[in-house]
């Protein structure tokens, strides 16, 4: 019976078997199918990774030439910055340099000829007027005997810087004062008219170029370049040299006391009595606002012609001692007015007692060459050596202008 049962389950697993089978059977396609698929997939993954792949790779093909193209534009951009900026600078360096060539072009200076002349003909009246007034003043006493040593310092400095000619020095110092009253204002007006020139002509006012080398170096250059390098030359120098020196108060001051020493040789010369600090004193104390006006009105011209004008040269003059009287370059200041030209008469310089005034221009040519173009505008006044004995016609209040 047991047997039995055994067959029927055994015959009912059989009977089973065949939809198990198929079950079995069913499933092995399913995942046969899912098989396929995922080796579908599969192949499509590694299909798809092997684009990527390429891909990768040509990205990365991409990136180096775009690195690459990048360094080269790079370059390019830092090789164009440094041309930028090499013409900035290279702009900039001509623009300084169109800048500093534009000071030397010529153009119009903005003080006429009259200006200047004005300037020499003011100075020269306040020294005539001072000369005459100091000549008067009633501070100072004159003696036919003088005293010896005082005189022979005073004259010893005078011809040391030769203010006055060796012919006006000696008849300064043999004149008698009782009998020849004007030759002092003479003198005086000659010193006076001495130390302006050298002042209105001083590159340095004696302080650093005694031999006037600066005036040989421009003189040699206006010989070389166009008058506006030249001109501009002076005008630079001048002004930049006068920044190494002493200025100001001090200055004046020590120009003052030349000034004022050469008028005191001049009366201690002619017989002025006392010591030679006392004359000092008095011309100090006496006469210091005119005589400064005389030093401010040489600096004017010194300032003017030598560093505010550059398309000419002006320079004031005197005529040298014992030079031979030339009426068509110099005027004698006791000459009769009245009588012509021709019946001028001749002789040989004592001493100048006006300033004369030149102009000079020199003219266009190539390289700088070119001639020097020159206008007497003042001629200076002179007395002559055969004038000594007509002093006394000149009266002590009369001031020739």
């Amino acid at each position: 019976m047991v047997e039995t049962d055994q067959l029927k389950a055994r015959l009912t697993q059989l009977d089973c078997l065949p939809q198990q089978v198929k079950e079995v059977q069913r499933k092995l396609e399913q995942e046969q199918e899912s098989s396929n698929k995922a080796w579908e997939l599969y192949e499509g993954a590694v299909a798809e990774a092997q684009q990527l792949r390429e891909r990768l790779t040509q990205v990365e093909d991409e990136a180096k030439n775009s690195g690459a193209r990048a360094s080269k534009l790079e370059q390019a951009h830092a090789d164009a910055e440094r041309a930028r900026r090499s013409s900035v600078d290279l702009l900039e360096a001509r623009t300084n340099e169109l800048r500093e060539a534009q000071i030397f072009l010529t153009k119009i200076d903005d003080v006429s000829d009259n200006e200047v002349v004005h300037i020499v003909e003011t100075l020269n009246a306040q020294v005539a007027r001072i000369a005459a007034a100091v000549s008067r003043a009633p501070q100072f006493q004159f003696e036919s005997r003088k005293d010896a040593a005082v005189v022979e310092k005073a004259v010893r400095r005078i011809e040391h810087y030769a203010w006055l000619g060796p012919s006006l020095v000696s008849s300064l110092r043999a004149a008698d004062p009782a009998r020849n009253n004007s030759l002092v204002q003479t003198a005086l007006q000659a010193g006076m008219v001495s130390y302006a020139r050298w002042l209105a002509t001083s590159w340095e006012f004696g302080v650093m170029d005694p031999r006037g080398l600066l005036e040989g170096v421009y003189m040699a250059i206006r010989e070389r370049e166009p008058q506006s390098v030249a001109g501009r030359w002076r005008a630079l120098c001048r002004t930049h040299v006068k920044a190494l020196l002493e200025t100001g108060e001090a200055q004046t001051q020590r120009l003052f006391k030349t000034l004022a020493g050469i008028v005191a040789d001049v009366l201690v010369i002619y017989g002025a009595s006392g010591t030679w600090e006392d004359v000092s004193d008095v011309v100090t104390q006496t006469f210091e606002r005119d005589l400064h006006e005389v030093i401010s009105l040489a600096l004017q011209f010194q300032w003017t012609a030598g560093e505010k004008i550059v398309s000419r040269d002006f320079s004031v003059f005197a005529a040298e001692p014992d030079l031979a009287f030339d009426p068509l370059s110099m005027q004698d200041e006791r000459a009769d007015q009245r009588k012509t030209t021709a019946s001028i008469r001749k002789g040989s310089v004592l001493c100048t007692t006006h300033l004369g005034l030149l102009f000079e221009r020199k003219s266009g040519g190539k390289g700088g060459s070119g001639d020097v173009d020159s206008t007497l505008l003042l001629k200076p006044k002179v007395v002559l050596r055969s004038g000594l004995g007509k002093t006394s016609q000149v009266a002590s209040g009369r001031v020739a202008t």
